[in-house]
């Protein structure tokens, strides 16, 4: 019994909020691209594998504020509960391991070396320097060629920065280098765990002390009425978590794909909703709820869920609160608890006087009459909702499903092989083996069928059971012959199967020597239904990874060509520039020479010089006598000689 809840903030203390998310997807993409095949191979066999095939998330802020917001009260610091009006959920380590399938075991008892030194990609990828931004570059940058080190260094890299999101400056804990330096003790570890405490320590101590602080009034940020905030661990598995606990939020904020397991691998965001949406959620009268997720068998039957077994997980049953706003419309992908609740609701309903009973009862068994005599189902004008496909002949049903239906399936025999194959890893394996083991099943009830209607109402009066059901029961079941069966594999097909089935088992229609035979194909027939989906949607992935290589690998080689024609011009610029240095070396030589000449005629102006001042001296003294006029006009014959020489010389 889920306890009384006190809320912690209460409504009128409500305030907005901006989340950000410390754990990054982005790994995710990063490790994809960087490992070669082989090592994608390797990486895929460890623990973390499955992870790497993890869908498009987007980290919807308001959504995580709005559910701190509902957190209540409660004395055990291992789960949070959140009240919603009257509805209360809970999130413990047994909710986050149905979501995230990671190892939740209680710690084992290993004695780890605290000592990283000696350890080669540690010492010599990281250099020592042991903290988040340090080994997200190291492991883009990392060329080694020795493939066990590429995959533990993956390992501590998705470890670190996509299941124990922080903040980027964080130092490793030296304790999960040395896991990784040993896997068969870092894949048995409950990383799943430890994943678990730092989400749930994150989000109990997100919104601690921020009322007060909002309403203090000596604070500044009092008056915005908004904080921002981060949460660290791994918040995808608290989002989907929430996805699955409030199905009316999980249908406004995501896409749900299938039946994969574990549950991380269902869901698909291309947006987050906005406050307006949310608030219409969270605050409707009569909200759709599970208080607790309880495992399917498929679930039950996983390595990561034995632990709770071992140890006696909650046998409390879901609390569920329909609200009128969704209880018209069915989940894509019911589950079989789903469907045997809407079987026992329908055995509820009030059934028909008796004397509108036998009335219906004399028109079914002329209708059927008439249809055994023409071998076809009773003909309509129209299908109603009610009716279904037992109305219509069998081409017409067949039409009919097909133009309402996805894209046409792929063959039986291809759906066959795909089934006999060793199912993906985290999907229990089916006991059916293929789809020809029901085709057998329905060839051996063929003979059944085709009995008297008359006998098999009769035996239903014993329970009380409607003829109209039954009759439609049968024709539904009849209809299903001729058709293809792999039509018969979509959810709305597959669920009226199933009904129609249970039916008749209730009214102890069918010889007791294949009752346990019919009641195992029910259960083998959903459970192959939501395999074959999931393989469909693997299908699709696969298709558009190989789209998308495609696509990168003719941008690489138009890359790689303008790589090599940027080379080709670097390379003639580089010898034009060898040439041009060439010719400044010979201009350089060329200016010396110049510059030592000129030095010379310098020192031979000067000597020229001071002879002639010598000469104009001489001069002065034989003014007086009758040879200076000649002595000066042989002067200056010299000196223009002179300056004729030196302007010759230059």
């Amino acid at each position: 019994m889920a306890p009384e809840l006190v809320p912690k903030i209460e409504e009128a203390d409500f305030f907005r909020g901006k989340v950000s998310c410390l754990s990054s997807l982005v790994p995710v993409s990063n490790i994809n691209w960087k490992l070669t095949k082989k090592q994608r191979k390797m990486f895929e066999c460890t623990c973390f594998g499955r992870l790497l095939e993890m869908d498009e998330l987007v980290f919807s802020s308001q959504t995580v504020h709005e559910l701190l917001l509902r957190e209540a009260k409660s004395p055990n610091t291992d789960e949070m509960w959140f009240k919603f009006r009257d509805n209360r959920i809970r999130f413990s380590i047994q909710e986050f391991c149905i979501v995230t399938g990671l190892n939740c075991s209680p710690y084992p008892s290993i004695d780890v070396d605290k000592t990283v030194k000696g350890l080669w990609f540690i010492d010599g990828l990281l250099n020592g320097d042991m903290n988040l931004n340090t080994l997200e570059d190291v492991f883009m940058n990392a060329s080694t060629n020795d493939d066990l080190t590429m995959v533990k260094l993956a390992l501590l890299y998705f470890l670190e920065n996509v299941l124990l999101g922080r903040e980027k400056g964080s130092t490793i804990d030296s304790e999960h280098i040395l896991l990784a330096d040993d896997l068969d003790q870092f894949n048995e570890y409950p990383w799943g765990r430890v994943c678990f405490e730092m989400t749930m320590k994150s989000l109990q101590n997100a919104l601690k002390g921020r009322v007060q602080m909002l309403n203090d009034g000596n604070n500044k940020k009092s008056k915005q009425n908004w904080e921002i905030y981060s949460v660290g661990g791994f918040p995808w598995g608290f989002l989907v978590w929430a996805y699955e606990a409030i199905p009316s939020l999980g249908r406004k904020s995501a896409h749900k794909l299938g039946c994969a397991l574990p549950r991380l691998f269902n869901w698909q965001t291309k947006r987050a909703p906005n406050l307006v949406e949310l608030h219409k959620i969270f605050w409707q009268e009569n909200l759709q709820a599970y208080t607790f997720l309880q495992p399917t068998p498929e679930e039950e039957q996983q390595c990561y869920f034995q632990p709770f077994i071992a140890l006696g997980a909650s046998k409390e049953q879901p609390t569920l609160i329909q609200d009128s706003a969704t209880s018209a419309s069915s989940p894509p992908y019911p589950d079989e608890n789903e469907i045997t609740d809407t079987m026992a609701n329908k055995k509820s309903e009030k059934r028909k006087p008796p004397i509108e009973a036998t009335v219906v009862l004399e028109e079914s068994v002329v209708a059927l009459k008439k249809c055994k005599r023409n071998h076809l189902p009773c003909r309509h004008q129209e299908i109603s909702q009610e009716q279904g496909l037992a109305s219509l002949p069998s081409t017409e049903a067949q039409n009919a499903i097909e133009s309402t239906s996805p894209p046409p399936l792929p063959s039986v025999s291809t759906m066959a092989s795909t089934l006999n194959s060793t199912p993906p890893k985290g999907i229990a394996q089916s006991p059916m083996a293929s789809l020809e083991e029901a085709q057998a099943f329905f060839s051996e009830l063929k003979p059944i069928l085709d009995e008297s209607l008359e006998n098999l109402l009769q035996s239903s009066q014993a329970t009380l059971d409607s003829p109209q059901d039954i009759f439609r029961a049968k024709c539904f079941l009849l209809q299903c012959l001729p058709l293809n069966f792999e039509v018969l594999m979509k959810p709305s097909l597959r669920d009226r199967l199933n009904s129609s089935l249970e039916l008749l088992l209730k009214i102890d229609y069918f010889p007791s020597s294949i009752v346990d035979l019919v009641r195992s194909f029910q259960m083998k027939f959903l459970r192959d239904t939501c395999i074959y989906s999931n393989c469909q949607e693997r299908v699709k992935r696969a298709n558009k990874y190989k789209e998308d290589a495609t696509a990168l690998r003719k941008e690489l080689a138009k890359s790689r060509n303008h790589f090599d024609q940027v080379m080709s011009d670097i390379q003639i610029k580089a010898d034009m520039i060898e040439e041009l240095t060439k010719k400044l070396e010979e201009q350089m030589k060329l200016k010396a020479d110049l510059e030592e000449q000129a030095m010379a005629l310098a020192k031979s102006s000067f000597t020229s010089k001071d002879d002639l001042a010598r000469c104009v001296l001489n001069c002065k003294a034989l003014e007086d006598k009758q040879d200076s006029e000649k002595l000066k006009a042989d002067i200056d014959a010299s000196w223009k000689e002179f300056k004729k020489q030196i302007a010759d010389s230059l």
